[in-house]
């Protein structure tokens, strides 16, 4: 019995201990004017918003501040700021991180450009300071009420997440069980 958690131990600490750290991208310091040239090339939002959630969980919330480019957005947005993670519980011991992974801080105010399911990355996004802020389209605009709310996780997602769980509990709950029915069972002999 003994060998056994020593076992479990190790083998917690080894997957608690492969989580990779992140590596920082190599890519050119965005601007104002090559995030617009490419919104304009493919269907990308660019937006200016302050981050009011999130933002090192790969999921940032931002109040939009002003549209600059793309379809009209709700005066809030969710964007994916790193790639999809695992469902929960997995993703307590197993978390997917890239070298373009977008840290966006609390309370600061970003120049957004997004792709695909609202997702951005280090190359995307950048801070709104006095100079990106003087960068503005003329056709610049506020968010809409009825504008998109950005990224929304799949319904699989919190699917696969609740599966999971309740496979873990099922396991527990027959261990325990197996457990208790080895102590009632009187000794023969």
């Amino acid at each position: 019995m003994k060998t056994l958690r020593l076992l479990l131990l190790v083998a917690v600490v080894v997957v608690l201990a492969a989580v990779p750290s992140r590596a920082r991208a190599d890519c050119s310091q965005p601007t104002a004017s090559l995030l617009l040239d490419q919104a304009a090339e493919g269907e990308r939002s660019v937006f200016v918003g302050t981050v009011v959630e999130g933002g090192d969980t790969h999921l940032a919330r931002l109040a939009v501040d002003e549209v600059w480019c793309g379809p009209d957005l709700a005066p809030e947005v969710a964007v994916r700021t790193g790639p999809e993670q695992p469902p929960w519980p997995i993703s307590l011991v197993q978390q997917k991180v890239t070298s373009v992974d977008a840290d966006l801080l609390l309370g600061e105010q970003y120049l957004v450009a997004t792709y695909g399911d609202f997702a951005t990355d280090v190359c995307s996004s950048l801070v709104a300071d006095a100079e990106v802020l003087g960068d503005a389209p003329p056709d610049a605009r506020a968010p809409a009420p009825d504008g998109l709310p950005g990224h929304r996780p799949g319904p699989f997602d919190t699917a696969l997440g609740a599966t999971v769980l309740a496979a873990l509990l099922g396991m527990a709950a027959l261990v325990w069980w197996g457990r208790r029915r080895d102590r009632d069972v009187p000794a023969v002999g």
